[in-house]
């Protein structure tokens, strides 16, 4: 893995309490950096940090769901006290209703998208100017 390095880069992963999300936060962990991850379910962020502080001390989960402004808003004022500055976005947080999107109501489409694209967005432009103080910066996109 030697073309990844992350020793010391901080690095926010959002839906990182399983899935891609969980592998993203154990490889960036493996790599040496200090990771921030996000899920909404604080059970599992308790199941994740516990079972990874036994490798790993540079780790902390924090409940938040991308879809909602103010947590966005608490994790930039979060990030830029803890670290100052952000090394990598990881935007993994996403969604899926398992029907025919012709069987969506308007409240289940706008779920999708507001988890899936427009968290995207607001997450991008919020973390932007702490991204701009790291160093070589990366923003990360998965899709479900």
């Amino acid at each position: 893995m030697e073309q990844f390095i992350l020793k010391n880069r901080n690095a926010l992963i959002t839906g990182g309490s399983k899935g891609i999300g969980k592998a993203t936060v154990e490889l960036f962990l493996k790599l040496d950096a200090n990771v921030l991850f996000t899920a909404r379910n604080e059970k599992l962020i308790e199941e994740v940090v516990t079972e990874l502080q036994k490798d790993f001390s540079n780790i902390e989960g924090i409940a938040a769901d991308v879809t909602v402004v103010e947590d966005v808003v608490r994790l930039k004022s979060l990030i830029e006290e803890k670290w100052g500055q952000l090394d990598v976005l990881v935007n993994n947080a996403g969604t899926n209703i398992r029907k025919p999107t012709v069987d969506y109501t308007e409240t289940e489409y706008q779920q999708v998208i507001d988890t899936n694209i427009t968290s995207v967005f607001r997450l991008n432009n919020a973390m932007y100017p702490l991204l701009k103080k790291g160093t070589n910066t990366s923003i990360i996109n998965s899709s479900c």
